[in-house]
């Protein structure tokens, strides 16, 4: 902007000198040795309306190229254009381009003091068939230009090169296009141009979106709603995936997923958990190993599923189910609606082994009870029958009884040969040993009724 002032000053600066020259009658050297002619001409309109009139200088002859002024002594010189006194409303510097096949357009450097327009400008401007051409800033050598900005008509302004902003913010405002209220882009210099825009959505009200156009059609990425709210979306949409993040991501707070997968890629692949003293725990999936795992790392223990259909717990000192419901329960579930279950009923503390052929829960079957109240152990019964009671068959290869109660009441001869005929162990008495010495006695006494009762018939023969 200082390289056009410039130049409009020396432009007018020029043409002051030439004015001057002419009115006192002598010659302006121009350049060092070209003289050029000058004539004063009053009111010569330059609108075809008529609304504007001018005094103006003209230079004759081709010879003349450039107006050059400059003070003989001093350290500045300085072109000032005044306002009128009466009506100090503007002074402007106009670059003119006018003729009747072309039309006219004109550059206005300008000072405005009117009530509805007081400030400093560039304006550019057309009439009749003139049009509007870019505003462009470049620097030269005389051999290169090169040009570090554009603005043209449909308020499309282009800076080339790097654009540094010093200061605490660069804004962008904008009222609104039915989308957004502004947009910063970042485009491609190629045949079909790529591009991504970040913008003030009006659509989604006052949402920050990242959005991007593969030359084809617009793709969102990343949306964050004015309450915080985050929609990520991987912009080639690998395998329908939502959120891909390639490195280490760190997340502070609360993340919620609905409805979503979350998927983690890789021959091994964790999820780790860390505190300030280092690695707590993990999840890791391990294809070379075959397995999916939850690892505690600071006890060395951990629940791994492999690909066989194994479950394995490893370094675990006890399994525990912690519930505020009474009645709990680890559950074996196969192909058909039978299942079966080891339950703990934590208010009368009775443990619990079932199995039940339908998805009724009230319709379980309990093969086992185990009160803990009593120790008392109830097959195929409830807890209303003594210590141990089975509704069916019972199959053991043996039993082993206390023998004391087996004792009791007998002579101290029979006890001796009770204890060489029965005892297992201290106390102890073998069932099957107990019966086989009763079918003994009984074997016995049967081949001595025998005997008496063929004594009994001879002797009634007698």
């Amino acid at each position: 902007m200082k390289t056009i002032g410039l130049l409009f000053y020396l432009l007018f600066l020029g043409v002051f000198a030439m004015a001057q020259s002419n009115a006192e009658g002598g010659a302006s050297n121009v350049g060092g040795s070209m003289a050029a002619k000058t004539q004063e001409k009053d009111s010569l309109a330059v609108f075809q309306s008529g609304s504007y009139s001018l005094s103006q200088l003209q230079i004759e002859g081709e010879e003349t190229q450039v107006f050059d002024l400059k003070r003989d002594r001093g350290y500045y010189s300085i072109l000032q254009i005044n306002s009128p006194d009466k009506t100090p409303f503007e002074s402007t510097l106009t670059l003119m381009n006018e003729s009747d096949s072309l039309g006219i357009d004109f550059l206005d450097l300008y000072n405005q003091n009117y009530a509805s327009e007081k400030q400093f400008g560039i304006r550019l401007q057309k009439r009749g068939k003139g049009v509007f051409k870019p505003f462009v800033i470049d620097f030269s050598d005389g051999r290169k230009k090169t040009k570090v900005f554009e603005a043209t008509s449909n308020q499309l302004s282009t800076f080339y090169g790097k654009l540094a902003v010093k200061g605490n913010f660069l804004s962008v405002q904008g009222k609104g296009s039915g989308y957004s209220f502004s947009a910063l882009e970042l485009k491609s210099d190629e045949a079909v141009p790529k591009l991504w825009q970040i913008s003030h959505k009006q659509d989604v009200p006052h949402a920050l979106s990242f959005s991007y156009y593969d030359g084809s059609r617009w793709q969102f990425p990343l949306m964050i709603s004015d309450k915080g709210n985050t929609v990520i979306g991987a912009i080639d949409d690998l395998d329908n995936a939502r959120f891909q993040v390639r490195g280490n991501s760190y997340f502070e707070g609360e993340m919620t997923l609905e409805k979503a997968d979350l998927s983690l890629l890789g021959d091994d692949s964790r999820i780790v958990f860390k505190t300030d003293r280092g690695v707590r725990g993990q999840i890791r999936n391990s294809e070379n190993e075959r397995f999916v795992a939850l690892e505690n790392t600071a006890a060395g223990s951990a629940l791994r599923l492999d690909d066989s259909g194994q479950v394995i717990l490893s370094g675990h000192r006890a399994l525990q189910l912690d519930s505020k419901q009474q009645l709990n329960f680890i559950r074996f579930q196969g192909e058909n609606l039978a299942h079966g279950f080891v339950g703990f009923d934590s208010k009368n503390e009775n443990l619990l082994f079932g199995i039940n052929t339908s998805q009724n829960e009230k319709t379980k079957v309990i093969s086992i009870l185990v009160a803990g109240k009593t120790g008392d152990v109830f097959i195929g019964a409830d807890h209303s029958h003594k210590a141990m009671r089975a509704e069916r068959k019972l199959h053991a290869k043996d039993v082993l009884v206390d023998s004391t109660l087996l004792f009791e009441g007998k002579s101290a001869r029979e006890v001796k040969e009770l204890k060489k005929a029965l005892t297992v162990g201290e106390n102890e008495a073998s069932l099957v040993e107990v019966n086989r010495l009763l079918l003994d006695k009984i074997e016995e006494l049967t081949r001595q009724l025998n005997a008496m009762e063929q004594r009994i018939q001879e002797l009634e023969r007698e």
